[in-house]
């Protein structure tokens, strides 16, 4: 404590013993250098945290999406009844969700919709009023494929077969989740 009390000393005697009445030009100067650095050093560093913050939250949303749409397919196609292929895949909602014959809709979203009433639709994650799962996570593209695997229900094979393929990106295309799939369901040899 001593030695800095000293050493502040000896700076205040050698300022009053030059006469000087304050800094120079270059060191104003160096030290308008110093703040501006320092401050574009802050600025970037708040810039790559804001960065690094949205891409973990999108892909974190990336793979709530994922999630809930896969869960919501699976479900959906595992409650239904009457399965039917002739006019794409179309079936009795058996969750409720909507009420009556209904199909799954995919391609940049996906919402479960109405065949009588195609206003009717629900959208996984904001329900019936929201327009689509990529708007809740800002900036996302989906592209979503709900289709039918081989011919249905046999009698060598019971099954109905589907697969759900999802893959998702950021706006710049950067892929930030992906998936692929199998649903099988138990369904009802139709005769011919």
């Amino acid at each position: 404590m001593r030695a800095i009390k000293g050493l502040i000393g000896q700076i205040h005697k050698k300022v009053k013993k030059s006469g000087s009445k304050g800094f120079s030009l270059a060191e104003m100067l160096f030290a308008v250098l110093i703040l501006l650095l320092a401050s574009q050093l802050i600025a970037e560093s708040m810039r790559l945290a804001s960065a690094h913050y949205k891409s973990y939250t999108n892909i974190a949303h990336a793979q709530m999406i994922m999630s809930t749409l896969t869960d919501f397919v699976r479900s959906e196609i595992t409650t239904a009844s009457e399965i039917d292929d002739t006019n794409g895949i179309t079936f009795l909602d058996g969750s409720g969700l909507i009420g009556g014959r209904c199909k799954i809709v995919d391609g940049d979203t996906l919402y479960l919709q109405s065949i009588k009433e195609p206003d009717r639709k629900y959208y996984p994650i904001v329900g019936m009023e929201g327009s689509g799962p990529h708007d809740y996570a800002e900036e996302l593209k989906l592209d979503i494929t709900f289709q039918k695997e081989g011919t249905g229900p046999t009698d060598t094979d019971p099954y109905w077969r589907f697969n759900l393929s999802i893959k998702i990106a950021d706006k710049k295309g950067k892929e930030l989740a992906k998936g692929n799939y199998d649903i099988e369901v138990p369904g009802e040899v139709k005769d011919n």
